[in-house]
């Protein structure tokens, strides 16, 4: 990243000098996150790269610095892309930045009572600790440790703590939610990596073995639908510790 000329853009653009400083710290963490887990820049980068990092940010993004004294989230992240992708010329990567920023600000993260399967009463427990969606379940049991830890404060089995978090890592994937998040955990697939590691055909073969052999209530997913969710798969970053 040219930082001097950056910092020139923006400031001539009429940012001030602390705003200016804010942007660049932005988008230097992303240009660090394409570099650590896309192998790319920010000047090679496609909409799954940015869309990855806005995932990684939802679910690390406490752990990262503060900027004046607070974490920066998702949307700022994208503001001060959006600046960058201005910066470089790459319209269509701004425009991406832009519409994904507007997104999240009318989005609301998946429920899990919108999860299929899933014990109410468990859920009614994990309301009263603040984890009512799949963002803030994901952000809970983003480890063995912190499952356990989970488990031992709520009284839920940890099993059942587990299997919230591997649906709620599959319901990242788009088009995937309550039905067919529950599909795949129920049929083995049960969670990002491992979709992202297994062919079309594979996949297709064991939804609808599953749903012929056991009865479950829904039809398996379609070939072109398969397609796109290991496309989605394989971009998106690994956020949960499931092994």
């Amino acid at each position: 990243m040219e930082r001097d000329n950056f910092y020139k853009f923006l400031r001539k653009g009429g940012r001030t000098e602390d705003v200016a400083e804010r942007v660049i710290r932005l988008v230097e963490t992303y240009v660090e996150y394409l570099l650590d887990n896309a192998k790319t820049n920010p000047d090679e980068a496609h909409f799954e790269d940015l869309d990855a990092f806005v995932e990684w940010i939802d679910i690390h993004g406490d752990n990262l610095p503060k900027h004046d004294q607070i974490h920066p989230c998702a949307k700022s992240f994208l503001w001060a892309i959006r600046y960058y992708y201005k910066f470089t010329g790459n319209k269509e990567m701004a425009n991406h930045s832009g519409v994904l920023r507007k997104n999240r600000i009318r989005r609301k993260p998946f429920a899990l009572n919108g999860l299929r399967g899933v014990d109410l009463d468990h859920l009614e427990v994990l309301k009263a600790h603040r984890i009512t969606n799949v963002k803030e379940m994901l952000k809970a049991g983003a480890s063995f440790k912190y499952r356990r830890q989970l488990a031992e404060k709520t009284g839920i089995p940890e099993r059942a703590i587990t299997e919230l978090t591997r649906l709620s890592d599959l319901a990242r994937l788009p088009g995937v939610k309550g039905i067919r998040a529950r599909l795949y955990l129920d049929a083995g697939i049960d969670s990002i990596e491992k979709l992202a590691s297994m062919s079309e055909d594979k996949i297709l073969e064991i939804t609808r073995k599953f749903v012929e052999e056991t009865g479950f209530d829904g039809i398996p997913p379609l070939p072109a639908e398969v397609r796109h969710t290991i496309a989605a798969a394989r971009s998106l970053p690994v956020v949960v510790d499931l092994d």
